[in-house]
This record gives C-alpha cells, sequence and structure tokens, in this order.
C-alpha cells in the first residue's frame, strides 16, 4: 500500500532523472486527493502532467459522487479491473517520489515510518493516469500500483509501492511496449532502502515541513 509520499527535488536532480524539466518541487506529505506532478510520454517527448491522486475513470458520470478509494491500483489485478484495463495499455505514468510513509500499529498506536532509498536518489513510482471530460471541466488523475512487499519492508506492510528502475522508464511509458514485458516490471523493489520512525503529525494532511521525515527516537526501537 501507498497512501503518502513525499516528492522533493531540484530541478537539476528531477530534469537528470526523469528527462524533462522541472523547477525545485517540496512536498513532505503528499496524500490522497491532492495534485502532485507525473511524468507521461503521450508522443515521443516526456511531459509533467499535474493530477490529483486517486484515479477518476473516465465513465464516471459525477466525480463529486464516485467515493471509491483509487489511490492505489494492484499489479496482480490490473488487467482485470475495469477502470485499469485501459490506462494500463495506453496511459502509465511515473510518479516521482523521494520516499514513503507507511504506519505499523504498536502498542495500540499507529506509528508512522518513513521508507526512502539509502543513497538519496528519487524514485519512480509506477502509475497509471486518467483523463476525466465533463462539460465544462476536464480532470486528470493518477494511481500509484502496488506489489508485495520486499524484505526490507515485509515488518511494516504486506505491500509496497512498485519501484521502476531508470533503464526501464522508456519502456514502461512507450505505447507499443508489449503488456506481458511491462507485467515482469512489477515486481518487489530490489535497491536498498532504509526506514525509520518519523513523528505522528504526518498522519495530518494539513502538516507538510521537512521536520515530518526527521528521524524519532522511540522508546522500544521497532
Amino acid at each position: 500500500m501507498c497512501g503518502r509520499y513525499t516528492a522533493t527535488w531540484s530541478g537539476t536532480q528531477f530534469a537528470e532523472t526523469f528527462g524533462v524539466q522541472g523547477s525545485l518541487f517540496e512536498n513532505y506529505n503528499v496524500a490522497p486527493t491532492q495534485f502532485a506532478p507525473v511524468v507521461i510520454q503521450p508522443g515521443f517527448n516526456r511531459e509533467i502532467l499535474d493530477a490529483k491522486w486517486g484515479l477518476l475513470p473516465r465513465w464516471v458520470d459525477k466525480p463529486a459522487d464516485f467515493r471509491a478509494s483509487m489511490f492505489n491500483a494492484r499489479a496482480e489485478t490490473l488487467t482485470e479491473k475495469a477502470s485499469f484495463k485501459r490506462p494500463f495499455k495506453t496511459q502509465r505514468c511515473l510518479v516521482p517520489a523521494s520516499g514513503f510513509y507507511e504506519w505499523v500499529e504498536e502498542g495500540g498506536v499507529k506509528q508512522p515510518y518513513y521508507i526512502h532509498p539509502k543513497d538519496g536518489e528519487l524514485l519512480a513510482f509506477a502509475g497509471l493516469w486518467e483523463r476525466w471530460q465533463g462539460e465544462d471541466d476536464v480532470i486528470y488523475s493518477y494511481t500509484v500500483i502496488t506489489t508485495e512487499a520486499n524484505e526490507t519492508m515485509q515488518g511494516l506492510h504486506s505491500r509496497m509501492p512498485v519501484i521502476l528502475p531508470v533503464e526501464t522508464f522508456s519502456d514502461w511509458l512507450r505505447d507499443n511496449s508489449d503488456p506481458d514485458d511491462l507485467l515482469e516490471l512489477l515486481h518487489p523493489y530490489e535497491g536498498d532502502l532504509e526506514t525509520y520512525p518519523v513523528h505522528r503529525r504526518v498522519g495530518r494532511t494539513r502538516e507538510n515541513d521537512a521536520g515530518l521525515i526527521d528521524r524519532l527516537e522511540l522508546a522500544v526501537p521497532f
């Protein structure tokens, strides 16, 4: 599962990693229903799309009445779920991130943990995007694909976001990629991740500052 993540980078770091131009962006608490940048490739060139986290299927009549939680999509059922089948074929995206949060119940309290690459590099979650068209409005949205947890994550949660290595970006974004080959990319992350506890105020979506990812010293470490 991926229900909160961070997205902090410099323009140079972003351009080098994703092959698009982007300015400094700092969000230490990206939450569902918020807007965040994703990288798409509708033609030959990659573009940045500002989209709402939580996929809104194009067949929905009234977005305000749509209550399904589609901020995550399970890799195992992408080709089965009606909301994800078509975007998986033609509208895949990269979701730039610096790290993500997961909660663990400890002593009756849900303790958040921050998970990020040990080398400080940016992450790219595998995602799907959608375009909803109304009479007077257009809404772009996205979802983060999840898979089984890797060894590092297993003590925190049974699921984790699919993290794509840089060398797979082009295959993931390209229109004519083979679906079976794409499914092979949706496996647990093989790189080195660091996890540590952080302050519980990250659970409040209005909180958004660098202190959210400061390491918290627990009396009884996880």
